[in-house]
């Protein structure tokens, strides 16, 4: 399933645009590093794509425009993981959690069961999946997270500066979570390294405008305009 957005602006009351005339495709089983300083619209951008921040222009999934009407489709075919996992994990227990949202689709119980932990088993999670949220490490609840988007099957996956905060050894056991996803991922992320093993393109967004697009690399390595646009360059 492609994403495409065509001219997407979006503003707070009072402000110039976040977002100014966004252009941008993702196809079906591609891997995006959405790149620029803070304030650059990244997150703004993640929201509107499922409805949260109300944006003009255009926002399709192959032929279908985001709407009010089409909102519950696109949250359907869109998963997103919050920066901070506490604002996804909310439950008793993880299992709980990642069970959620197969529960509100009132799939049976058996499906739900058999899904939930199949996806814990290979995230390596199913050890505490009677744990409560609050007593898991970063790196831990960060793949709880991800879990929960997971567990729905959306074609596309955004992730919100998925490795901050995270120690080295989180932050490895995600990317490999990450390595095995077939699904279409957008990830917000500073950590130019990061971007370069886990993206083969990236998108660096100025002034709510996209900079530059293309072989994440090649853009890293253009220190005039990874400084320009407020983004580590890769060494």
């Amino acid at each position: 399933m492609k994403l495409t957005l065509s001219g997407l602006t979006l503003a707070y009351p009072g402000q110039p645009p976040v977002l100014n005339g966004i252009d941008l495709q993702i196809e079906s089983g591609e891997t995006v590093a959405l790149m620029g300083a803070n304030g650059s619209g990244k997150t703004s951008l993640l929201l509107s794509l499922v409805g949260i921040l109300p944006a003009s222009g255009t926002i399709r999934l192959d032929s279908t425009a985001l709407s009010k009407k089409t909102a519950t489709f696109f949250r359907q075919h869109i998963g997103m993981v919050f920066q901070n996992p506490d604002d996804q994990l909310f439950s008793p227990s993880i299992w709980e959690d990642v069970a959620f949202g197969l529960e509100n689709m009132s799939l049976p119980e058996d499906e739900i069961r058999d899904r939930v932990d199949t996806l814990l088993h290979e995230l390596g999670l199913a050890h505490l999946k009677d744990r409560t949220p609050h007593d898991l490490s970063g790196g831990e609840k960060k793949i709880a997270a991800l879990a929960t988007v997971l567990v729905m099957k959306p074609d596309l996956i955004m992730l919100d500066e998925p490795t901050a905060f995270l120690d080295m050894r989180a932050r490895k056991r995600l990317e490999n979570a990450l390595r095995d996803i077939p699904q279409a991922m957008l990830i917000t992320t500073h950590d130019a390294r990061f971007a370069a093993r886990m993206c083969r393109r990236a998108v660096l967004l100025d002034s709510g405008k996209v900079a530059a697009d293309g072989e994440t690399e090649t853009l890293l390595r253009d220190k005039a305009l990874t400084e320009r646009c407020g983004v580590d360059a890769l060494e």
